[in-house]
């Protein structure tokens, strides 16, 4: 791993203990944020039972306590914040906000991707996507990681998940349309050229009229909304109208961060 002026690590505190503090002190990271489970909801595996419940919930903190105090022996500072383990879209915003938060140009962010649920693994994979943080993954050498491997494995040999995150200025046409439309339900085309002229995606451009530039904002920012399924288009005569699907709603939410 290559080592910036500060070094964050970024973790989802689950049952895990070494593989959660082994990386950030063998490579002398300078923070630590664990992101724990706020008890929202409870995996489709696990019990209902309230007993149950207070136990996972016990289980977890005595899991983190250990992991901040080894941490702290290490004079590496730690923080605690939560999200939803079994709600996407809170994963990522919780994985998100906190990249963006300590994102610098003298700053290099770790997330691992090893701990946590399911869902929290493919959340560090899309946040990870969506900005500069690193994500690694942890080998263990016994099934429950009371033992790890000391090697991380290079960022490029991780599983490629099916993502692959939008141009914020993409983000930014999604945003427009959903907030120009709450009242009307839809957009007309020449809305959405006109927002989209000083967007950096059309930056290449320089046209003195709005119709100029009808044809780059097809090919450079609907097309590609069009062709992602994250908005649809509704003909009304000679005027195209514009919505966002449910996949646009979606994709919105879980990346609302890029946005702040």
């Amino acid at each position: 791993m290559y080592l910036g002026t500060e070094q964050v690590h970024i973790a989802f505190q689950g049952y895990e203990r070494e593989r959660v503090y082994r990386p950030p002190i063998e490579s002398n990271a300078d923070k630590v944020i664990l992101i724990a489970h706020n008890g929202e909801t409870v995996s489709n595996s696990e019990e209902s039972a309230e007993e149950s419940i207070d136990e996972d919930i016990s289980k977890g903190r005595a899991c983190r306590d250990e992991v901040r105090r080894k941490l702290e022996e290490e004079d590496i500072d730690v923080e605690i914040t939560e999200c939803d383990f079994f709600d996407l879209n809170s994963a990522v915003l919780g994985a998100g906000d906190v990249i963006t938060r300590y994102q610098s140009d003298n700053t290099e962010i770790y997330l691992n991707i090893t701990t946590g649920s399911k869902i929290t693994a493919i959340a560090g994979a899309i946040a990870a996507t969506s900005t500069d943080a690193t994500p690694y993954y942890v080998r263990a050498e016994s099934y429950y990681g009371e033992q790890i491997a000391t090697d991380i494995q290079d960022p490029q040999t991780l599983p490629q998940y099916p993502f692959s995150s939008p141009h914020r200025d993409f983000l930014r046409v999604l945003e427009f349309i959903q907030e120009e439309a709450t009242d009307r339900g839809y957009v007309i085309k020449r809305e959405v050229v006109e927002f989209s002229m000083d967007l950096s995606l059309l930056s290449e451009y320089e046209r003195s009229e709005v119709r100029h530039y009808y044809d780059p904002a097809d090919e450079k920012v609907l097309d590609p909304l069009l062709e992602w399924g994250y908005v649809k288009m509704i003909p009304r005569g000679d005027e195209n109208r514009y919505q966002l699907t449910d996949e646009g709603e979606d994709i919105l939410e879980v990346l609302s961060f890029m946005l702040n």
